[in-house]
């Protein structure tokens, strides 16, 4: 039996909207958008238990989320967190791996990449 895959993306950037709607189609796991800045949202993003939670580091709206993801990583053993840097092409995986990335695309390989580290061991992540 497969367990549920759960992605988290946080921000309300345009380009965290458009990786949305692309793992939505290609990634087959459920995607959920929760604003980092509610009061309730770590209580969520617990409750959904999931394989990795995805933020834009530009997003100015954050606010102090990226420095509560030490935190989140306690929480949630096994999980990843990806830091998307637009400005310099780079995707920082938080247990301090980081890839070149030229586009969207190769931003989806690594995210599906996590996934399949931390989902059900043999399954197919993509």
């Amino acid at each position: 039996m497969k367990t549920r895959q759960v992605a988290i993306l946080c921000g309300k950037s345009l380009f965290i909207a458009g990786l949305e709607s692309s793992l939505n189609r290609k990634a087959g796991l459920e995607v959920v958008r929760i604003n980092p800045a509610l009061p309730d949202a770590r209580e969520r993003m617990n409750a959904l238990r999931p394989s990795v939670i995805i933020f834009d580091g530009s997003d100015n709206a954050l606010g102090d989320f990226p420095g509560a993801a030490q935190l989140l990583l306690r929480e949630n053993p096994g999980m990843t967190i990806l830091r998307l840097e637009l400005n310099s092409s780079k995707v920082t995986i938080l247990s301090s791996e980081q890839r070149s990335v030229t586009n969207s695309e190769e931003i989806a390989d690594v995210i599906r990449k996590a996934i399949g580290r931390n989902g059900e061991k043999g399954a197919d992540p993509a």
